[in-house]
């Protein structure tokens, strides 16, 4: 076994399968894919750490520390027939992963050079089921909406109507949302005029461009951001979203 796949399986052993990531296809696209070659040149030897890794330039974006991107993807119930929206392409990791999940999956990312690793990456593996354009991160890619699975990938403090309008009924939203420094690994489900949100775990947030707070605004077009804890929901119609007039809490909310 090479230094790489040795890794490679001490990520799933030791990361990914002791953290509640237990659905077989996803540990299998996570066995198959090899990280190593996702990551800028000077992280090859840590392809495989615990932690994110800095992407190139002063964007302070990140590649996603493998045990995160995993309870994400986990979290969308990601199907054969699915078409997935990856925001933020990056150099391709999650895109290959969900590739190996979705029948199809289509990615925006802002950074020309980041996208074209990943399209070099993707093409060397022969993953074909991934489109990747360049354009806005908060703009979405409305050209193929509704989706199935939208992948934020990475932090928001605010998730813009352009997005969150691009899900389907019944669909799910995976983000990272932030307040106040802190994050939480959350699913928001739309069904029809409702979103229903829940969080599945805490970890420290990297907001994407184009997705920080703006003044008098919470994470969902003014739906105001409350931690209910792990697997309560919070509802609110989008009118009421967009209007920032819900104040609903539960019963237990400090």
């Amino acid at each position: 076994m090479s230094l790489n796949a040795l890794s490679r399986q001490n990520m799933l052993d030791n990361q990914v399968l002791t953290n509640h990531v237990t659905e077989p296809r996803l540990v299998e696209a996570l066995a198959s894919l090899p990280r190593e070659k996702f990551v800028p040149a000077a992280y090859h030897p840590v392809a495989y750490v615990d932690g994110d890794l800095p992407l190139p330039g002063n964007s302070g974006r990140v590649i996603l520390e493998p045990m995160i991107l995993a309870r994400m993807i986990q979290s969308a119930d990601v199907r054969p027939s699915d078409k997935v929206l990856v925001v933020g392409a990056e150099r391709g990791y999650a895109c290959a992963v969900l590739a190996k999940l979705a029948r199809e999956v289509y990615a925006i990312e802002e950074d020309e050079m980041l996208a074209s690793k990943a399209n070099a990456t993707l093409k060397e593996l022969g993953i074909h089921n991934v489109n990747i354009t360049i354009g806005g991160l908060a703009d979405g890619y409305a050209q193929e909406k509704p989706y199935d699975v939208i992948f934020i990938n990475g932090g928001a403090e605010e998730l813009p109507e352009a997005i969150t309008d691009q899900l389907r009924d019944g669909g799910r939203l995976v983000a990272v949302l932030s307040e106040s420094g802190v994050g939480h690994v959350s699913v928001i489900r739309r069904s029809g005029v409702y979103h229903s949100y829940h969080s599945v775990c805490d970890t420290a947030p990297r907001v994407l461009p184009g997705f920080g707070k703006r003044p008098g605004f919470g994470f969902l077009a003014g739906f105001r951001l409350f931690h209910f804890g792990n697997n309560r929901e919070a509802r609110a119609p989008l009118t009421a979203c967009r209007a920032e007039v819900w104040q609903a809490r539960p019963a237990n909310f400090r």
